[in-house]
């Protein structure tokens, strides 16, 4: 997490980041887990970690991103978009128990490692520097509706298995 430019004081940040911890958490419970060989772990932690992407992965792209895209930075989060699709299809396989998904955890953890690195520390401050007043009247409007009509118990992956 970021401590060096002031950005966790914007409130949106901070939650990412905060998110970003707890996901990180479920990442190294999956880790665990699979170190222990037991199908039902495996496959509950993944479901767990699943389960803290997918609204995170939607506040990002659905709030955020869109305003870094207006501001110039479109390359940059169609990059970070990728890893979310990617990362959630590996994550989704191996919670779903697919046949070999778990032979892939190691290069899922560390694009989520990488991932989670990038966003805090070049992403989110760039996001502070980048994004007028206005900007943040938007994503602040937009994350408080998201919040009004999200259900925790329901939510779904942004981006669908295939």
């Amino acid at each position: 997490m970021c401590d060096y430019c002031g950005c966790l004081a914007n409130d949106f940040i901070a939650t990412l980041s905060d998110e970003h911890v707890a996901i990180g958490l479920a990442a190294r419970d999956l880790a665990l887990a699979a170190e222990s060989g037991v199908a039902t772990a495996i496959r509950s932690t993944a479901q767990a970690l699943v389960g803290l992407l997918a609204p995170h992965t939607q506040r990002e792209e659905g709030v955020l991103f869109p305003e870094l895209a207006a501001a110039g930075a479109a390359a940059h989060t169609a990059e970070l978009e990728a890893d979310h699709a990617a990362l959630d299809t590996a994550f989704i396989a191996i919670a779903m128990g697919e046949e070999g998904a778990l032979d892939g955890l190691p290069a899922a953890l560390e694009r989520l490692r990488a991932h989670i690195w990038r966003e805090d520390h070049d992403v989110f401050p760039a996001a502070v520097q980048l994004l007028d007043s206005a900007a943040w009247v938007r994503v602040a409007d937009h994350d408080h509706v998201d919040h009004d009509h999200a259900d925790p118990d329901h939510a779904e992956p942004h981006h669908a298995a295939a």
